[in-house]
């Protein structure tokens, strides 16, 4: 048994080049009962990107709700919460292992828990996260402009140009709008009215360092922004949409990899 598993990780780590290859493997990994060990070794990568993997399996394989065709499309997973038991397995297994998963399981619970609306799920999750001890943190971004780094959070207005940036955001949001931007609201983390998620998600930290980055940064020159956390799926296609609209080239390095956002489209395909 433990010859037929390694030969069989062996062969899961040659052709899993990336995150979504490795979603077509999810089940042959987790044929073996257990995640047996800490000790990954050479494997460690495919269990430290299993998590992402999981939730990817899931949105390709579940019904997708579409927003309008064309270069600004965007989709909005709505998942099966039958799988929710197998996710919760998978991403505190791993993260036992290894605290940089911790932020994959945060985002792939929330993302399971939410795309239906499951908000009791949501509650024992974090609950849970906090009984082991594990925190999510504030999300932040930030940019370097005129010498100096900017850093925001989420519904941030303490800059010193805050007028310019709300001024900015509202610009932003109107033009996104005519060419057919829906928020989704998916991505607001509590259980609100619609309203109050869609003003949730517009004010994330990293649509408000790229609104500072407009002003801030001259025409021509590219906008790099850092995230501490991933990217959420609506600011994901929002940064499609102002790429478009404003002919600037965006660049994000969250916690997970990098996104060039050119022209209407990511250069990650729309899987991170």
């Amino acid at each position: 048994m433990a010859v037929a598993r390694e030969a069989s990780l062996n062969h899961i780590s040659r052709e899993s080049s990336d995150i979504r290859r490795l979603a077509n493997f999810y089940k042959e990994i987790f044929g073996f009962e257990e995640i047996e060990s800490p000790d990954f070794g050479e494997f460690k990568v495919i269990w430290l990107n299993l998590p992402q993997a999981f939730s990817l399996h899931l949105i390709e394989r579940s019904s997708i709700t579409k927003l309008p065709e064309g270069p600004y499309s965007a989709t909005s997973p709505v998942l099966d919460p039958s799988h929710l038991p197998r996710g919760h397995h998978i991403c505190f297994s791993v993260s036992n292992f290894d605290s940089f998963v911790q932020t994959l399981k945060i985002d792939m619970l929330n993302l399971a828990a939410i795309c239906q609306n499951r908000w009791e799920e949501a509650t024992l999750v974090r609950k849970e996260m906090m009984d082991v001890g594990i925190k999510k943190g504030a999300g932040c971004s930030w940019l370097t402009a005129k010498n100096r780094v900017h850093v925001f959070q989420a519904k941030d207005t303490s800059h010193a140009m805050n007028y310019e940036i709300q001024a900015m955001l509202v610009k932003l949001r109107m033009e996104m709008k005519a060419a057919g931007y829906v928020p989704d609201t998916n991505y607001a983390l509590y259980d609100l009215e619609e309203e109050e998620k869609m003003t949730e998600v517009w004010y994330h930290s990293e649509k408000i360092a790229l609104a500072f980055g407009l002003i801030a940064i001259p025409p021509g020159v590219p906008i790099r922004i850092t995230k501490n956390l991933r990217i959420c799926g609506d600011c994901h296609t929002a940064f499609k949409f102002i790429s478009g609209i404003v002919g600037r080239e965006i660049i994000v390095r969250d916690n997970s990899r990098f996104h060039h956002f050119q022209s209407s489209k990511c250069s990650c395909r729309d899987y991170w």
